[in-house]
């Protein structure tokens, strides 16, 4: 499900009923966005995704449309940096999300002028 979250209130926008129990997969959690994003395409989005939507892919897809989130960790989540193989450097979600910070702040400030 996907919904407008505005002040204390949150109207639905867009769901799914699935034929499948526990949590969905990254395909169908991209399908729901890809319905509802271009709606707001004049708007800031921030997506707010409960612990379903945990995928560090998710947030390069969203990263990579311009899409501001918050992806809900479970409480036993640790972040591990990883090396990257082709660059020789270390990415993580910490290095994905400072990205993401830095540049939403960047534009913030921009849009603030």
């Amino acid at each position: 499900m996907v919904s407008l979250v505005w002040g204390t209130h949150a109207l639905r926008v867009y769901w799914e009923v699935l034929n499948q129990g526990g949590t969905s997969d990254l395909n169908t959690q991209k399908r729901l966005l890809k319905a509802v994003l271009p709606l707001f395409k004049h708007y800031r989005v921030l997506v707010w995704g409960d612990r379903e939507f945990h995928s560090p892919k998710l947030a390069e897809w969203l990263d990579g449309r311009g899409v501001s989130f918050v992806l809900r960790q479970k409480k036993d989540l640790h972040f591990q940096a990883a090396l990257d193989q082709e660059n020789g450097v270390q990415n993580s979600w910490e290095t994905l999300l400072k990205k993401v910070v830095l540049a939403r702040s960047s534009s913030a400030r921009a849009s603030a002028r």
